[in-house]
């Protein structure tokens, strides 16, 4: 299991198209799940391949208004 950061998710998941705090929406509204360690939120890559498809770029799934 790898676990990406919120900022490693928006750069090098989504190629920085979703900024940090639109994943941060995506996980308080439960699109993203993910655990908090400390003030920190780790992301589960695996759910989000499935999820959003390898490289994550197709974003409109998302329901994010850019």
């Amino acid at each position: 299991m790898k676990y990406m950061t919120v900022a490693e998710v928006s750069n090098h998941f989504f190629d920085g198209k979703i900024s940090r705090g639109q994943i941060y929406n995506l996980i308080k509204s439960g699109e993203i799940s993910a655990i908090r360690v400390g003030s920190k939120y780790l992301v589960l890559q695996e759910p989000l391949i499935e999820k959003f498809g390898e490289g994550g770029m197709d974003c409109g799934i998302c329901n994010i208004t850019q």
